[in-house]
């Protein structure tokens, strides 16, 4: 079983190029015969108080990362190097930011890509702008389309959206010229819709810059559904929100109501709420039904908000889960799985907000200021991991490996310092380091 390694701090992505597009350029390996073996690290940790970077191992270990190759030799001048940021790109590349000097060339290189297929290290140019890159993602998750490409926004000018292909590390601009906002989702062949500057509640006009190298503007607007429009009635529709999905496809939630602009129901928003699926074969826009939901109950719980739920993608299902309570319903979500057309919802008695969320294979980990409960996958069961008094600690960051660890830094209030804890699969509670100098940024999964 692969090990689950956890970065903490802002999470940033990298993508791939276009054959078709300007500035090409490439990420020259700057560490070839200086092999970093990552293997045996669950959790990457960048305290704020100091530009190194941490790991624990195996054996819940906390050391600093130095770059020492399987010899035993430093793959970077130890004492000019520091990390400033860690980003995974996807579960084979990691991004490091900071200052490294290389020993081959001697060059000074701002940030430098890892690739665990071959150990080695190559020189990345560009700097990744979080906020742009995640804008329609809900979560730290970077896209990619299904040729292996990921698709960031590099906030160097001219800023644009990069295409970086992983599999020969070319990458090219996508946007037709430099945008300080932009916001961009992409199809699974490569289709890339974006629209700049401020967007306006409800507004639904992209471009999209085709896989072949063409541009168009289009507007998101689903047609009528005949079987839903009544003779002599009014029908209203909005589209609720997109995101990318498992499969790599752009989807959009729409709800719908009726009766005269009048709902049949006062007590729902909607009658009915649809999932589509949106593509652009031969460059035309096309629009298709995946499902169609119209029990009153399952339709409260569907919602895509980007700025107050989390996103995670699980085998073949995205999970959507509200940051706060729901009313009486407490905390709140649902998962959609485009392939067999399933939607579940779930609701959680928790009267508070989640502080921090991660997930392994088996669970969802949600952390609230005194306690962190896991919630499988399969069946949405919860059980609390652990429950800590909040006159004595309070959560502020959480993790998970694969492994079902969970990894969590509290602040204890008899001395305000900064705790690094951890939960593992059995239950049992242990801390790791109980005097952190400065704060962890967030935790991410490597592996």
């Amino acid at each position: 079983m692969k090990k689950l390694a956890i970065l903490l701090l802002p999470v940033f992505l990298v993508f791939s190029c276009s054959k078709d597009n300007v500035s090409k350029s490439d990420f020259p390996v700057i560490a070839s015969d200086a092999p970093y073996n990552i293997s045996g690290i669950k959790t990457f940790v960048i305290k704020t108080s100091g530009l190194y970077l941490y790991q624990i191992t195996d054996g819940s270990g906390l050391r600093k990362v130095n770059f020492i190759n399987t010899k035993g030799v430093p793959v970077f001048d130890t004492a000019r190097t520091y990390i400033s940021d860690v980003y995974l790109i996807d579960p084979d590349y990691i991004v490091f930011e900071g200052s490294f000097v290389s020993f081959i060339d001697r060059k000074e290189y701002e940030a430098v890509l890892y690739c665990r297929n071959d150990s080695m290290f190559h020189s990345f140019p560009d700097k990744i702008n979080r906020e742009m890159s995640v804008r329609f993602l809900l979560s730290g998750d970077f896209q990619e389309d299904r040729l292996k490409n990921v698709y960031y926004y590099n906030q160097k000018f001219p800023k644009n959206v990069i295409r970086l292909a992983l599999h020969d590390f070319k990458s090219g601009s996508m946007l037709p010229q430099s945008f300080n906002k932009v916001e961009f989702l992409t199809t699974g062949k490569g289709d890339l819709l974006y629209r700049t500057g401020d967007v306006l509640p409800g507004e639904d006009k992209f471009f999209v810059r085709y896989a072949n190298g063409k541009e168009s503007d289009v507007t998101i607007s689903i047609p009528l559904d005949p079987e839903f429009v009544e003779e002599g009635g009014k029908t209203t529709k909005t589209n609720l929100g997109f995101w990318q999905g498992p499969d790599k496809e752009v989807y959009v939630l729409t709800g719908w109501s009726k009766s005269n602009g009048e709902l049949s129901d006062p007590g729902k928003e909607f009658d009915v709420k649809d999932i589509y699926r949106v593509s652009f074969p031969s460059d035309k826009i096309r629009y298709e039904k995946i499902v169609s939901v119209n029990e009153p109950n399952l339709i409260n719980y569907l919602s895509i908000n980007r700025l107050s739920q989390y996103k995670v993608i699980h085998n073949d299902e995205v999970f959507f889960v509200n940051k706060t309570q729901q009313g009486f319903n407490g905390l709140s979500g649902w998962a959609f799985n485009p392939e067999t057309k399933m939607i579940r919802e779930f609701s959680l008695p928790y009267r508070k907000n989640i502080v921090g969320l991660s997930y392994s294979n088996n669970f969802i980990f949600i952390a609230f200021e005194d306690e962190i409960i896991s919630m499988r996958f399969d069946n949405f069961s919860y059980s609390s991991l652990i429950y800590l008094n909040p006159e004595t600690f309070y959560i502020t960051k959480l993790g998970a490996s694969n492994e079902d660890d969970v990894y969590f830094e509290a602040i204890r209030g008899s001395d305000t310092h900064r705790v690094l804890g951890r939960v593992d699969k059995y239950g049992s509670l242990s801390y790791i380091d109980e005097s952190l100098k400065g704060s962890i940024s967030s935790f991410l999964r490597v592996n």
